[in-house]
């Protein structure tokens, strides 16, 4: 999931692609399960967009890519 994300988001700096993290958590069962998270401080911008910025959706691009799957 990381290295697709990174594959289709958008490159200025490379900061946005290079903030993606994979955290180590649990779900509510206590089953070990892994999460793609952004700390990106624009990362909200970049997917949504705003006045200035278009809308890029990684997040949901990536989603669907994925569902699209099973």
């Amino acid at each position: 999931v990381k290295s697709y994300w990174q594959e289709i988001a958008p490159v200025d700096t490379g900061e946005y692609a290079a903030s993606l993290r994979v955290r180590k958590m649990k779900d509510r069962d206590g089953t070990p399960m892994r999460r793609v998270t952004n700390t990106h401080p624009a990362a909200h911008i970049i997917e949504y967009g705003s006045n200035d910025t278009p809308k890029f959706g990684v997040r949901a691009r990536v989603e669907n890519h994925f569902k699209e799957g099973q």
